[in-house]
């Protein structure tokens, strides 16, 4: 790994770390770090979920969600291909909450959904 923080990076992690970097599906941060003790936010598991689905991620400027303001240029066009898909939801008031932390209920939820999923994308 060539993350400016792989030192921090727990041992047991680093071999599915690298295989989810060779495979596209995560690439750190914009500083070169991966943040490997950070809460992820929801926008970023979309991404991630889209990447390793192979869905087509397209430029969007407006998602389905009533908070759309609140999600990341970088990640809308994934926020909205994974809500197409079914695999990922709102919280109440059709409100993605971009930023908050995902939940391992719904990080569970949003994995068996791809599993679900996957022969139809």
């Amino acid at each position: 790994l060539t993350f400016t923080d792989d030192d921090q990076i727990a041992t047991w992690s680093k071999h599915a770390i690298e295989l989810a970097v060779a495979a596209g599906i995560v690439n750190g941060y914009h500083d070169g770090s991966f943040r490997p003790n950070a809460q992820m936010k929801r926008e970023e598991m979309a991404i991630m979920i889209a990447r390793a689905l192979g869905i087509q991620i397209d430029t969007i400027s407006q998602s389905h969600f009533a908070d759309d303001g609140d999600i990341s240029d970088w990640a809308k066009g994934a926020v909205e291909a994974v809500r197409q898909h079914g695999i990922i939801n709102g919280r109440g008031g059709n409100r993605f909450v971009p930023k908050d932390s995902a939940t391992r209920a719904e990080a569970v939820i949003m994995l068996l959904r791809l599993l679900e999923n996957k022969e139809n994308i």
